[in-house]
């Protein structure tokens, strides 16, 4: 049974959360915050069931009995709670039925949570690792926060670097402090290339929003298309 924001007896969990009811799901794997998008497949006596695509690097990062916080957007208001993993196969995720349900106002904190949605996807960033010199490299992934890219240089962590990121008919500028940068593991011998992970730390609201939308717009795009 659950219990509202004033002590009133709620609906059934089923009459306000029903499948295709879009969630995110939020959870901390070595100290860094990761947010990922998914839909509701069903509701089960005992569990839901959620169409979250998991690759082969994803099985430790959602293994059975780690806890996942959830959030859904639900007429206006954000309701959240926390629950388990039950099981994970490369169709999705099951999660045990929360026990308690947290509803707030929506606010911008759920536009936070959102910036910390990863997407693998290859685009063109620009960089600057010294004055008057400009390299290219090609993105792994990319979030509201940062990024992680393929590039020629190894950068000490720390830099700031400006740095130009082509987002479809779009070129977003900012700033990037380098979090890590190692070797590639794919690197064609003879050809050292580096990976290298950084986070925005000036950047303009509108173009996080840029990125973020970018982000979601392509991930229902590849949902429609049953590719994810």
């Amino acid at each position: 049974m659950f219990f509202g924001l004033f002590g009133k007896k709620e609906e059934p969990f089923s009459k306000w959360l029903e499948p295709g009811q879009e969630l995110e799901l939020e959870l901390s794997e070595n100290n860094e915050k990761r947010v990922y998008l998914t839909d509701l497949i069903s509701i089960g006596s005992k569990s839901l069931a959620l169409s979250f695509p998991l690759g082969e690097e994803n099985r430790g990062v959602f293994a059975p009995g780690k806890g996942v916080d959830v959030h859904a957007e639900i007429g206006g208001k954000v309701a959240s709670f926390h629950v388990f993993i039950l099981s994970s196969d490369s169709k999705g995720l099951n999660l045990s039925l929360p026990e308690k349900i947290e509803w707030k106002e929506k606010t911008e904190s759920l536009q936070q949570r959102r910036n910390f949605v990863r997407f693998e996807t290859a685009l063109s960033v620009f960089y600057a690792p010294f004055q008057g010199v400009k390299r290219e490299g090609t993105t792994l992934d990319i979030s509201g926060n940062g990024l992680s890219m393929v590039n020629e240089l190894e950068l000490k962590s720390g830099t700031i670097l400006p740095i130009a990121l082509k987002l479809l008919d779009k070129e977003i500028k900012c700033k990037a402090k380098v979090i890590r940068s190692k070797p590639y593991s794919k690197s064609i011998v003879g050809q050292q290339r580096y990976e290298t992970a950084v986070s925005f730390v000036d950047i303009e609201t509108k173009d996080q929003d840029s990125i973020v939308k970018y982000i979601f717009d392509k991930q229902r795009e590849l949902r429609r298309r049953g590719i994810i």
